[in-house]
Order: structure tokens, then C-alpha cells, then sequence
């Protein structure tokens, strides 16, 4: 017998005064393949993805036809639905339920909420944070590829502190969808200083496994000594009014002028590398890149490390997200010769000095890193 879905929408949602519509900068996927919108882009309303009517539902093999007073309608061997904008009242076979918020028309596009619809068709919804991405699953298609741990990191702990290796960590499926893992600490002893190894461990519902390693450094540097420093140099070169686009600026600017580049000289940790900078303000890019990640975090910045990938010599440095602006490069160590600013690089800036440093200076890769590991940067 064939099942029949309506979904009833009323008029046209005037959107100013009733509901605050964003811009969601998500993607969509089904079973693991991103669906394509080529005009509206999917928006976010009350903490609710909505998406363009026909982008994903057409994916799923609905075709879309406007039914004019009656709204417009979706249809399937097995499903049909009615679609009004402005209601927040759905119909499923005959049934009515309410949605959290309403389908609205957007530039002459009807957009509805993606997780209440889709899931009351048979899918499953899942948010996936950390690629930004709304996962919609079939359950008609096994994932073929391994599970993927996100936000792993090596950690730098003073001895007899306690640390939460969980926070910031997560772990998806082939197609996005969130699993849990595990975290391996046998080899791990926080009471005594050196470097250990801990291993996380994913495993999908099909028996799919992957695992990621980080290392843990047990310091015993004094951080409550580098606090003190850092933050009295901060209280000299920034003040609460400033942006963080500014605040970050002042910490690039200090450090290239305070600290001199000593290819010699390195560190293994940061509060390590940071306290060599405070203490002989020399060093290599990893004494750049450490003290400026301390003075970074210390102001609330957000900030992580990117290492070179291939070349003929290590580099590493910050890509930073101020002011909620977007991820750029931040690289404070100097170049000698080459007076270029890296404050807030973009990815095609990046890409464009790569290739000039290849050119002039026989040196490549230079940022050259794996993208898989980060945030998009702003390109």
C-alpha cells in the first residue's frame, strides 16, 4: 500500500522580526557523498539547519513540483509531500506533528528543516562539528572507508598535574557519522617528567578501526614562571579594548622584534620552547612558534600548530581564528631577506609565497602541510 507524507508549510515567513536567519557554512552529505546546492546555500534558524527543498530531497529521489495554493509538493514511489511555507505544522501519513522551526522562502527558494523531515522519511541525522558537516544517512549503503580521529594533539603536562586527553577529540565514520573511541594510557605515568605515548582507538558499527597517537610531555619547567612574564608583556602591549585581530597583531609584532632566530638552538615543548624565549630570546621557528602560542592562548586567541610536510628542512607555525574572522597563518618567524608580513596569511597568500620561496630562495614546501588535520583556512 502506498504511504503518502504531506507536509504542511502555511504562508511566506517574514523573516525580519520573526526568526534569526544565518548563514550556515555547513555542508550536507547522504551516505557519505556531499550534496551540491548551486544557488541558496543551506542556512541555520534557531539552531536548525534548513535547507533548500529541493537539493537534498531530489538526492534522495523525490521529484518536486509546485502545486500553487496547496504549496509545493514532493513525491516518491512511497512518499508524498505537500510543502506551504511559514507553518510549523507537518503532516505524515495522514498525521501531524509539529516542527521546531517553520520552512521558509529564502530569494524565491523554499527551505526546509533537514533533520524533522528526513527523519520522519526513515533516515538518520547526525551533526558532524567538527567538519561542519549535517550527515544524512540511508542505512542502504555500508561505509567503505576507516573511521577518522579529529583533535588529537600532543600535550604538554607539569608533573603531578592531571590532564583530560578526551577533551577536544572526536571520532566519525566514513560517512561522517560520530563513534565513539578509546584512549590507551597504560604506558602513561604523570608523576614523573619525560615523554610518553598514548594511543586512541575508533571502531565503526561494521568493525572499520583506526587509531591516532599522540605524545604527552611530563615537564618540569616552571609555568607559573613563564605565566608571570608572558602576562606582564602582555599588560604592556594590550589593553581589554583592543580586538583580538589587534591583541594578536601586538604578539606578532613583539615577537619578531624581542626574539632573534638561532637555527641552532631548540626545544622539545612549548613551555619549553617559550621559557628559551624568555629567558635568551633566541632561538629557531619552534621558539617562535612557542612563545607566540603562549602569549596567544594566555590572551584567549584560538590558536593550533601546523608542521611542514615534505621540504628539506622542519618549520612550524600558528594558524589562529580572532575575532571569530576565520582560520589564517600566523608565522612570527623571520626570513632573512625577505621582508614579507605573515600576520593572518590567507591559503591562497600561502600558497603564493610557497611558490615565490621555491623560487628565490631554493627552498621548498614551504607551507606545505596536511589539510586533513585542520580547519579550512580562509582562502
Amino acid at each position: 500500500m502506498k504511504c503518502k507524507l504531506v507536509v504542511v508549510f502555511a504562508l511566506a515567513l517574514v523573516l525580519s522580526g520573526f526568526a534569526m536567519v544565518v548563514n550556515a557554512q555547513v555542508a550536507v552529505t547522504v551516505d557519505g557523498e556531499r550534496v551540491q546546492f548551486p544557488d541558496q546555500q543551506p542556512v541555520t534558524v534557531e539552531g536548525r539547519t534548513l535547507v533548500p527543498v529541493r537539493g537534498v530531497f531530489e538526492h534522495l529521489g523525490f521529484t518536486v513540483r509546485n502545486a500553487h495554493d496547496a504549496g509545493i509538493v514532493l513525491a516518491r514511489a512511497d512518499f508524498e509531500v505537500i510543502i506551504v511555507p511559514g507553518s510549523d505544522v507537518a503532516t505524515v501519513n495522514g498525521q501531524s506533528f509539529i516542527l521546531e522551526v517553520a520552512a521558509m522562502i529564502i530569494d524565491g527558494r523554499t527551505m526546509i528543516p533537514l533533520r524533522a523531515i528526513a527523519e520522519r522519511v526513515g533516515y538518520r541525522v547526525y551533526w558532524n562539528g567538527t567538519l561542519g558537516t549535517v550527515v544524512l544517512v540511508t542505512g542502504r549503503v555500508v561505509p567503505q572507508g576507516l573511521p577518522t580521529i579529529h583533535g588529537t594533539r600532543n600535550i604538554e603536562v607539569m608533573a603531578g598535574e592531571n590532564i583530560i586527553l578526551r577533551r577536544g577529540v572526536s571520532a566519525y565514520d566514513a560517512f561522517g557519522r560520530p563513534v565513539d573511541f578509546s584512549v590507551d594510557t597504560s604506558n602513561l605515568n604523570l608523576d614523573i617528567p619525560g615523554t610518553y605515548r598514548v594511543t586512541y582507538f575508533a571502531q565503526d558499527d561494521y568493525g572499520n578501526a583506526a587509531i591516532a597517537e599522540i605524545s604527552v610531555f611530563v615537564l618540569d619547567v616552571d609555568v607559573n614562571w613563564i605565566y608571570e612574564r608572558v602576562d606582564a608583556i602582555l599588560a604592556q602591549i594590550t589593553n581589554e579594548n583592543m580586538t583580538q585581530v589587534q591583541q594578536a597583531r601586538a604578539v606578532f609584532n613583539w615577537v619578531g622584534t624581542n626574539i632573534s632566530y638561532a637555527a641552532a638552538i631548540n626545544r622539545d615543548t612549548v613551555y619549553e620552547g617559550a621559557f628559551q624565549a624568555l629567558r635568551n630570546r633566541q632561538g629557531n621557528c619552534f621558539i617562535f612558534y612557542s612563545i607566540s602560542e603562549v602569549m596567544l592562548t594566555r590572551l584567549g586567541i584560538p590558536n593550533m600548530r601546523v608542521s611542514r610536510v615534505g621540504g628539506t628542512a622542519n618549520h612550524v607555525w600558528s594558524i589562529i581564528n580572532p575575532d571569530g574572522l576565520g582560520w589564517h597563518h600566523f608565522d612570527s618567524t623571520p626570513i632573512r631577506g625577505n621582508p614579507v608580513n605573515r600576520f593572518m596569511f590567507t591559503g591562497s597568500q600561502a600558497v603564493e609565497f610557497t611558490a615565490i620561496i621555491q623560487r628565490t630562495l631554493r627552498t621548498p614546501n614551504y607551507y606545505v602541510y596536511d589539510s586533513t588535520l585542520l580547519p579550512e583556512i580562509v582562502w
